[in-house]
Formats: structure tokens, sequence, C-alpha cells
């Protein structure tokens, strides 16, 4: 083959360019400031405390004189403090997107499967089968709640006593890794179960509701 031939020849084949990526030395930012973080007020004490609920009435007394009328003509209401929070979780489970009357059906089946309040303990709930929580009303979903509320009690990420004791961001923090919990169920537990009315100041659909 001739000079030109070969020429020719290796003029027709392409080469195509190759693309230099240019890595950066930077490593990825960590940096989680900017993140949105949900945080309620941290309220050290809350109605049931000694001296609270004297302070609170006496405040609607003299901001509101039919208030104070009313206030006056009845007995000071009564705090129930006696469902466990791991009782008043399940409920609040539960009753999730149902009818009070459905709801509280389902819910004294749940009781008498479990042999009343006092039995409503993780590990009488996490024995329950999915089947049994079926027969009963419950459905799938709120049966894996169930368990994995049992479950976080059993291995110890969760506790009554530190549940009491937590402040509301904490609070916050922990019981939304329970499946089936969410910032609105945690508020319902500080407003019903501990008495903490600044859950009311959050931006929640609770004050969102209450301010119309």
């Amino acid at each position: 083959m001739s000079a030109a031939a070969t020429s020719s020849t290796a003029k027709k084949i392409p080469f195509r360019s190759r693309k230099v990526r240019i890595s950066s030395s930077e490593p990825p930012s960590t940096d989680t400031s900017k993140k949105p973080r949900l945080v309620l007020p941290i309220l050290p004490r809350s109605l049931s405390a000694p001296g609270e609920l004297d302070s609170a009435l006496g405040h609607l007394r003299a901001v509101d004189p039919t208030i104070a009328h009313l206030i006056n003509s009845h007995d000071p209401p009564a705090f129930d403090n006696s469902a466990t929070p791991f009782l008043f979780l399940s409920r609040s489970i539960l009753y999730q997107q149902l009818a009070t009357k459905a709801a509280a059906s389902i819910y004294a089946r749940f009781l008498s499967l479990c042999g009343g309040e006092d039995s409503v303990l993780p590990e009488i709930v996490s024995a329950l089968t999915p089947q049994q929580l079926r027969e009963i009303g419950v459905s799938a979903r709120k049966a894996s709640y169930l368990h994995d509320l049992s479950s976080k009690y059993l291995s110890g990420v969760l506790t009554d006593p530190a549940i009491v004791a937590m402040d509301d961001e904490s609070l916050l923090s922990l019981l939304t890794l329970v499946k089936g919990i969410g910032p609105w169920s945690v508020h319902m537990y500080l407003l019903e179960r501990s008495w903490r009315y600044e859950a009311l100041r959050a931006d929640t659909p609770i004050s969102r509701s209450c301010s119309g």
C-alpha cells in the first residue's frame, strides 16, 4: 500500500474528543444550619403544677367579667393524669381519622382484648397479632403503628417516666420517631395529658383551627 493510500485511510478514522472532568477538591458541605426545624416552645410548668391553675384563673377573671362569672359559678377543673403515656399514645393511634363513635367502639374492644386499661402495656400490645387486631376493627396500618410503639418501649427508646420528664422539644423529636405519631399527636399529648397549654402557641393545626 502506498504512503498516499495510508494517509487517506488515516484521515477517515474518526477520533472522539475526550472530556476531562474536573472534580472539586472541597468536601461536600455538611452544614445543616439552614434546614428548617420544627420546634415547640419549652414550658417548664404545666397547668397541673401547684399554683399554675390559680394563676391562670386569676388572669381570666381579671381580663373578662363574663368569664369571671362563669369561673366563680363552677368548681375548678380537675386534672386526670391516670392514663399512662403508653396508654394515651395507643389510644391516639386508634382514634386517628375515625369518627368519635366508631373510634370509641374500637378502643373499647381493644381494651377488652388487652384485659383492661391497666393491661395496655408494651409487652401485651406487642404480643397481639395483626389478625387479632384486625378482628376488632384495627386496620393493618394502625396495627403496625401499635407494634412500632410497643417495640420502641421494649427496646428502651421510650419509657413512661422519660416521656413525663421531657421538655417539649425533646418530646417532639422522640415521639415522632414512632410510626403514626406526628406533631399533631404530640401536641394533643402535651395539652390533654401533660396540660402544657403553651402548645397552643405553636404554629400547628391546633392553633390555626382555634384562631378560625
